[in-house]
């Protein structure tokens, strides 16, 4: 029998395929479902080849299931059955992604119509990236006619079919007959579509319909050595640690972040001001109604969160997610590139109501030091640049920093305000107002971004450079891929989203040199640990592994530049040069292949190592020796490995 390999096909929640890995690399591929309506392009669109609403679950190590609604243009009338009083959608659709062996992947999708529902077809789509099937030859296997051309727009009638390029190969193999489109992808990339029908035609009300196929991915796999050098003549700037959100939203955020204040060597925090609830009303004293023990629950609650984070002496960002009614102005749709039109409305503040807003803050902070023994650090409005859910412009962050900088420093207070605190890292521009005006610089303490939908090399190292420009440090205030996440809990388990995670803080650290990054969140929320909702006990998870493991950099460090001459090596560099202490975090996205680290202080002899992935947690698999200023180590397939050292 052969011996299934777990972790090969890599699906996305909405159903789809990142690819197939093969000795630990990936053979990248894209695939998706869609059911297309009477008029609308059978031709791929991937914008519309994912599931709705969609499901995710792992009922074994080696299957994964994604379910949900199929694009349609059409919907069950009011009255069919819907759920929660409303419609249920005119296709639903489940996709199954089983590893049989290796290379192998047994795909398995269902269809259901809830109503009678006018179709062409509903079909599953693959794309083959060009720069791995550029110029790939097309075998056809099975009751396909001679001479037939893969391109045919009828499509062929095969049992299989092959995709045969230089260095990647993908077959796919039906149990029957299946007509089959392939043609050239959009563009002059080169890549390939092809187009498998699940359904052709209308469907009627409770009809289904079922594909089964199996994708085998072939290719060459890079194993070839990667040679990283350190530069400790240039350090960067000093890292302090891991940190964390803690805006408490659920029954179950006490006891995860009670497991995770004691498991991890939290450095920083970051948690709510909810001055909505704090003064819902302008004319009201906000004091004299806690006072009066009338202080709103979810005003205590934060407060108590603050209170512990003060207690374990954790530095404070205070941040405010929403206004109350009587400070806003009329709602607005979200801009575009908050995520594009009907993404929810938001609204500014009223610049009547400063100085009421100024107030409002002050009093809760001077609450939250005299009744709870909390004060902040630093402060600011969250994501104002997509408006979740204060929007600002660029000109309306920097009224912000001068108006409650200079409040907060009347008052004697040491809160200094954050510059950015973007929703994502493309958000560099918004902070360039507020850098050209000398009264706003004065009163910024730190620049932020979050990490959100990810960014490039560039774009971090654009946020760091603006840290060093205005002397204060840049901090990640949200670390996380996808702000989604939480809506698919079983995806935040899977190794490769946990990987690219690791990775992308990995780039931070060593492109935009951060003080710390802030992972969203230390709660239930987007959680580290399993257990806890299904009455387990809590335990950690990948991904708690991984950020403890960055911890494990020696606080105070400075961030090093780093070299590395081969792809899919995210790396990052510190050193200590009074203690003479380093460490080299290395995230493996291939194959096995040996390491060569180079640059490391000469004092040094030998290395721990430690190493995470997905079936070991922050384990310590040995000690190398160093000869030279130079490791040799083995990095294993998919996995993040972590080099202390010290004199």
């Amino acid at each position: 029998m052969v011996p299934v390999v777990v972790g090969q096909a890599e699906a996305n929640v909405w159903g789809g395929l990142r690819g197939i890995r093969v000795e630990g690399e990936l053979m990248p591929l894209a695939s998706g479902l869609r059911a297309v309506a009477p008029g609308a392009p059978v031709a791929s669109d991937v914008r519309q080849e994912r599931l709705g609403n969609a499901g995710f679950m792992r009922p074994s190590a080696s299957r994964q299931i994604s379910t949900g609604t199929l694009v349609t243009g059409a919907a069950v009338p009011r009255g069919a059955g819907g759920r929660r009083g409303g419609p249920l959608p005119a296709v639903t659709g489940q996709i199954s992604y089983e590893d049989a062996e290796a290379g192998v992947v047994k795909v398995e999708i269902q269809i259901t119509a809830n109503a009678d529902t006018p179709l062409v077809g509903v079909f599953y789509y693959l794309h083959l990236p060009g720069p791995d099937y550029i110029g790939a030859a097309v075998e056809l296997d099975g009751a396909a006619s001679p001479g037939v051309r893969p391109t045919d727009p009828a499509g062929v009638q095969v049992t299989g079919v092959r995709f045969v390029a230089a260095h990647r190969q993908l077959a796919i193999a039906f149990p029957a007959v299946e007509t089959v489109w392939i043609g050239p992808a959009p563009g002059t990339s080169g890549g390939l579509d092809i187009r498998i029908p699940v359904s052709f035609g209308n469907l009627a009300a409770g009809q289904t319909a079922s594909l089964l196929f199996t994708l085998k991915a072939t290719g060459d796999v890079d194993k070839a050595p990667v040679s990283l050098v350190l530069d400790l003549a240039h350090p960067g700037s000093l890292f302090a640690g891991v940190g964390g959100n803690f805006r408490m939203q659920s029954p179950q955020d006490p006891a995860e972040v009670a497991y995770n204040l004691a498991h991890l060597n939290v450095v920083w925090a970051r948690a709510n001001l909810p001055l909505d609830q704090w003064q819902p009303q302008e004319d009201a004293d906000p004091v004299a109604t806690a006072a009066a023990g009338r202080l709103n629950g979810g005003v205590r609650t934060a407060l108590e969160m603050q209170r512990t984070l003060a207690q374990a002496k954790i530095p404070l960002l205070l941040s405010v997610w929403s206004l109350p009614v009587w400070a806003r102005t009329p709602v607005t749709p979200r801009p575009p590139d908050s995520g594009g039109p009907g993404q929810g409305s938001t609204y500014h503040l009223d610049p009547a109501k400063w100085d009421a807003v100024c107030k409002s803050i002050g009093a809760y902070l001077d609450y939250a030091k005299a009744n709870y023994g909390v004060e902040p650090r630093l402060f600011s409005f969250n994501e104002t640049d997509i408006g979740y859910d204060i929007l600002e412009t660029p000109a309306e962050q920097t009224e912000e920093i001068k108006r409650l900088g200079a409040f907060f420093a009347a008052r004697g207070s040491p809160t200094k305000l954050v510059l950015g605190d973007t929703g994502d890292p493309t958000g560099f521009n918004f902070i360039n107002d507020a850098m050209a005006d000398p009264e706003a610089v004065k009163y910024i303490g730190a620049v932020s971004f979050h990490s959100w939908r990810g960014g490039t090399p560039e774009q971090f190292a654009r946020w760091g450079a603006a840290a060093k420009t205005l002397g204060v440090p840049l901090l990640v205030a949200e670390g996380g891929m996808d702000s989604d996440a939480y809506r698919y809990q079983a995806l935040l388990l899977e190794p490769w989203y946990a990987r690219l995670e690791i990775s992308e803080y990995i780039d931070i650290c060593r492109y935009a040199q951060t003080l710390s990054i802030l992972q969203w969140q230390l709660t239930e929320n987007y959680s580290l640990l399993t257990g806890g909702r299904n009455g387990q006990p809590l335990a950690p998870a990948q991904r708690f592994w991984q950020l403890k493991q960055l911890g494990l950099t020696p606080a105070g460090s400075a961030a090093l530049p780093i070299t590395c001459d081969r792809s899919g090596i995210n790396c990052c560099a510190f050193a200590d040069a009074a203690k003479g202490t380093v460490a080299v975090h290395l995230v493996n996205n291939g194959a096995k292949r040996t390491a060569i680290v180079g640059g490391l202080p000469a004092g040094l002899t030998e290395l721990r190592v430690y190493v995470t992935d997905a079936a070991r947690g922050l384990q310590e698999t040995g000690r190398v020796p160093v000869a030279g200023g130079t490791a040799r180590l083995t990095l294993d397939a998919t996995s993040y490995t972590t080099l202390l050292g010290a004199p």
